[in-house]
């Protein structure tokens, strides 16, 4: 017998039920397995994310000073991503999605200067957006 029940909206728990010593003790443990098969969290958010290319594709403001809340925008972010305006790192990066950080811009050349954005995420090539932001 096999009993479906909604937990949350989009989550859904299933339960098995069988009358005490129907199963073999191979049953019982192929059932075990399936059971904690569907039974295991299916986990979401930026810290989970492996396979997603790495880019980045805009940043808002493109232009400021430092200390500017930067809106970077792109593909493959999580924990541990980091962000460097030229060849110096953001003072703080926020991962709000996969595809988007928020980072502030640390001091920086003299004004009217453009540097690269570059993000960075373990072993993943760096994706740079050439001149993306400008002092």
């Amino acid at each position: 017998m096999f009993t479906l029940a909604a937990v949350t909206p989009g989550i859904g728990f299933v339960g098995f039920a069988a009358p005490i010593g129907m199963f073999s003790a191979q049953a019982v443990a192929k059932l075990k397995d399936i059971t904690e098969g569907l039974l295991t969290k299916i986990v979401r958010g930026p810290e989970h994310i492996t396979d997603t290319a790495l880019t980045v594709t805009g940043v808002s403001p493109s232009r400021g000073p430092a200390g500017t809340s930067v809106k970077v925008s792109g593909t493959g972010f999580g924990a541990g991503t980091t962000v460097d305006f030229g060849t110096v790192p953001a003072t703080t990066v926020v991962v709000v999605s996969d595809k988007e950080l928020q980072a502030t811009s640390p001091a920086g050349p003299a004004a009217g200067t453009s540097v690269d954005v570059s993000v960075k995420r373990g072993a993943k090539a760096p994706a740079v957006l050439k001149g993306g932001y400008t002092y």
